[in-house]
């Protein structure tokens, strides 16, 4: 799917969003908002940084209860292990946090833009990617409608919830898409919009004999979802 389809299927359906569910979409920013104050990189930081010293302190100390004969060699060496062990977690998740601190000062410059857009009544005429990256978890595009017929050209955001709110598009499987990619009855995302969108772009679609067939799209399907199932 060419990315100027999607795009412009964003704008419509974010318009839509205001004017049909301005108090959702201002529900979802006061709680994205408080998510970002609760889950402040710099102050997680700091924690754990301050978890780790306590760390090595626990170190020093394991060696004076070795050497005045509280605790054996053996106790020694294996409490040490375990703390060193715990320090490299705590490694391991500063230099996390810290690679995701850009995608972090995305959101907040999409949270920004949003209320600035609420604030005004403006509208969002093109498409701006710290807006997009601020709603959507990911994207599936194409898959089955309730009917069970194939609908290659749909296209579905889901939307962040409060728990996946800093989830990025590859920490959703594979797997997990295909299997939302089918809206039978036991369905259980949440739709906040369904609507036929006005497009015009070329396709190439397979024939019977596996040949290539151009076609015009002139309006695809989009949906805009909470996905329930994929918060944890």
């Amino acid at each position: 799917m060419r990315a100027d389809v999607l795009e412009k299927a964003f704008v419509d359906a974010y318009k839509l969003l205001c004017n049909d569910n301005k108090l959702l979409v201002d529900n979802f920013l006061n709680n994205i908002s408080s998510v970002m104050k609760s889950n402040s990189p710099k102050d997680n930081i700091k924690k754990l940084e301050t978890q780790k010293e306590e760390l090595k302190n626990k170190c020093k100390k394991l060696l004076d209860y070795m050497l005045d004969g509280t605790i054996t060699k053996e106790m020694y060496t294996e409490k040490k292990d375990e703390y060193l062990s715990k320090i490299k977690e705590i490694d391991t998740k500063i230099t996390e946090i810290q690679a995701n601190m850009e995608d972090d000062d995305s959101i907040e410059r999409g949270i920004k833009k949003l209320k600035k857009v609420f604030d005004t009544n403006a509208i969002m005429e093109e498409f701006d990617i710290d807006v997009f990256d601020t709603l959507v978890d990911y994207i599936i595009v194409g898959g089955y409608n309730e009917s069970g017929r194939a609908d290659p050209y749909m296209l579905r955001f889901i939307v962040k919830t409060r728990s996946n709110m800093f989830k990025k598009e590859k920490d959703v499987s594979k797997e997990h898409i295909v299997e939302r990619n089918k809206l039978t009855q036991d369905y259980k995302n949440i739709v906040l919009l369904d609507f036929i969108d006005q497009q015009n772009f070329i396709a190439y679609d397979r024939d019977k004999e596996g040949n290539f067939k151009k076609k015009t799209i002139k309006k695809v399907r989009v949906r805009v979802e909470c996905d329930m199932g994929n918060e944890n």
